[in-house]
């Protein structure tokens, strides 16, 4: 549990508030541990130093809009480099390696947010549902075009791009379940070495029989 401010302050002023990255954090860890109906809004109150009152001053619609912002907070930055990485100058096989790394080192720096992305993210209300939808959508098709740009240049096995990009995400984000900080190999090695073993051994590059 992280206490992002202690629970004496007077949590009326402006200033003792927590702020924004902070109570995005508390959700996220929350959410992952507990999952979204596990977790009340008292845990977050308690986790953040504030009354169950006070809550609605950061959010007006309760857990249902704090989801979202959790899910839409991971989803930024991640959707935006991909976007950066199909927007570069490089080749197709040495883009898709990027879009790859830029995956796995989200999920390695990032875990409860992907547990919660995974896990939580189909408690979303319509009202929410359909705009984060579209960044997922967004962020596959980018992905999926890498991959068949990729083949289109025989720069990998030709086949289907989508079922491509499902099985090289699923595999990705599964790390979720198993890494550990404690673990025998560090985030550098596991980066590596996934990443060596889709694009060196799964996606190895044709060959040419004369």
């Amino acid at each position: 549990m992280v206490d992002v401010m202690p629970k004496s302050q007077d949590v009326g002023s402006r200033s003792t508030r927590p702020t924004e990255r902070a109570f995005i954090a508390v959700a996220t860890e929350l959410f992952a541990e507990k999952g979204y109906y596990g977790t009340s809004l008292t845990d977050l109150a308690q986790a953040l130093g504030l009354t169950t009152a006070s809550l609605y001053y950061h959010i007006n619609n309760g857990k249902p809009e704090l989801l979202f912002r959790v899910l839409e907070t991971g989803m930024a930055n991640f959707l935006t480099r991909l976007e950066e990485i199909d927007a570069a100058e490089m080749d197709p096989r040495t883009k898709l390696r990027r879009a790859v790394e830029n995956h796995l080192d989200f999920v390695l720096n990032n875990q409860k947010a992907v547990a919660v992305f995974l896990r939580e993210r189909r408690f979303l209300e319509p009202e929410y549902r359909d705009l984060h939808q579209s960044r997922i959508d967004r962020y596959d098709h980018l992905f999926t075009e890498i991959v068949r740009r990729a083949m289109e240049e025989k720069e990998i096995p030709a086949g289907d791009p989508t079922l491509v990009r499902l099985s090289i995400l699923g595999m990705i984000n599964w790390v979720v379940e198993w890494y550990s900080p404690d673990g025998r190999l560090d985030q550098a090695d596991i980066l590596e070495a996934m990443t060596r073993l889709i694009m060196d051994q799964m996606l190895c590059r044709p060959t040419t029989v004369i």
